[in-house]
């Protein structure tokens, strides 16, 4: 029977894949509510289980079909990579198990779900991450702002202020993607979602997300316009934030742009104490951790002021410290082979590398690609860039 793509639909055999989806993007701040963290746990667990026999299913019927240096090649090799730093390290397997398995688990639920139905599969995502960041504002309305309660004392839906730049890029690229496609509701999922993210934003002042937001626009539109000269010089755009970070590193490059970062933005030039915290990093690293990485819960700490801190705050440095050099270029392998597919869909090619871009520009100062929402964008982006029908719907 004839379906009408352009209502909102999830049929019976997609049903599960929406199910364990929606299982895997709930953030952590459950872990805060006692009796569903350890439902949620195992739910997150169940899923994956879910995911994997799906996959040894498919594997059954069609075998192994990796394309090398696509996405799924790039993404085998950096769980590889991730794996044998904490092996190397004499750390836990279950303490890498228990931080990859929502990637394994959404890249193959991502995959599976759209190539079955493209279009009820981005509606759904659009649906669950707008649910996302309306439960989000709706938690800062609830508790009142940071600003008035003090930095640190409110959790909100997605964490802390800062986690809303986790979700908010891959949210707003598939909200612009189901508009794409012109499923129902797709603008007004648009007109919700992109609301609700930039009034949390703008309230609690995310400045990182400010700026990554209005580079998106900004690119998507020149893009659209100069789609040939983005097509040759995109690669650079997205491994200009990798060089930058590192620049501002070693050089301290940032002095020069004081007009951005203190007369706009109002931060310091130590972007509050990270620089200080990258030096610290950048000098405890010895022999091999340069090539493998120390592993997860690797016992660094780094002291700024008075404060001490463990994390890095800083996206390509992180994966620098904890699986090396060979880590660290198949994570940006996986990204750069989005960039690499030729499709003449400029509007959906744009709208990913951008998003793409601009999580990379994020990852100057905060750590936004550990998530399952990264990893989801980037296998959204392989499957549909990939198709050869790409604006054909395909049926099963």
């Amino acid at each position: 029977m004839e379906r009408n793509h352009d209502s909102f639909y999830v049929s019976k055999t997609n049903i599960l894949d929406a199910i364990c989806l929606l299982v895997i993007f709930i953030p952590y701040t459950v872990e805060y509510i006692a009796g569903l963290n350890t439902l949620v746990k195992y739910a997150k667990w169940a899923a994956f289980a879910y995911a994997i026999l799906t996959l040894l299913k498919s594997l059954k019927i069609t075998g192994l079909k990796i394309q090398l240096w696509s996405f799924n090649f790039w993404f085998c090799v950096y769980m590889i990579a991730t794996l044998v730093s904490v092996i190397a390290n004499g750390q836990s397997v279950y303490l890498w198990f228990s931080k990859v398995y929502p990637w394994i688990a959404v890249t193959i639920l991502v995959q599976r779900y759209l190539k079955r139905d493209c279009k009820s599969a981005i509606n759904c995502l659009a649906v669950l991450l707008c649910f996302i960041v309306c439960a989000n504002m709706v938690s800062w309305l609830l508790n009142g702002s940071t600003i008035a309660r003090g930095f640190g004392e409110v959790i909100y839906f997605m964490g802390i202020r800062t986690r809303i730049n986790d979700v908010a890029y891959i949210a707003i690229a598939i909200f612009l993607v189901n508009c794409y496609y012109k499923n129902r509701f797709s603008k007004t999922m648009l007109a919700v979602g992109f609301v609700s993210l930039v009034s949390f934003i703008f309230l609690e002042w995310v400045s990182t997300g400010l700026v990554s937001i209005a580079f998106m626009a900004i690119i998507i539109i020149l893009a659209q316009k100069y789609a040939d000269a983005y097509r040759s010089i995109n690669k650079f755009i997205f491994i200009a934030p990798v060089i930058i970070c590192f620049l501002v590193m070693i050089f301290n490059i940032q002095e020069r742009f004081s007009w951005l970062i203190v007369d706009i933005l109002g931060e310091d030039l130590t972007l509050n104490g990270r620089t200080m915290i990258w030096g610290s990093v950048l000098n405890q690293l010895r022999g091999s951790d340069w090539i493998i990485g120390m592993g997860l819960n690797n016992g660094l700490t780094f002291t700024v002021g008075v404060h001490e801190t463990g994390a890095t705050h800083n996206q390509f440095l992180a994966i620098l410290v904890n699986y090396g050099i060979v880590g660290l270029v198949a994570f940006l392998s996986m990204a750069l082979s989005v960039f690499s597919i030729k499709t003449d869909n400029k509007i959906l090619y744009s709208i990913f590398t951008a998003t793409i871009i601009v999580y990379f520009i994020s990852g100057i100062s905060e750590i936004t690609c550990d998530t399952a929402y990264y990893i989801a964008l980037l296998a959204a982006a392989h499957t549909i860039l990939t198709s050869e029908q790409i604006n054909k719907v395909e049926e099963y």
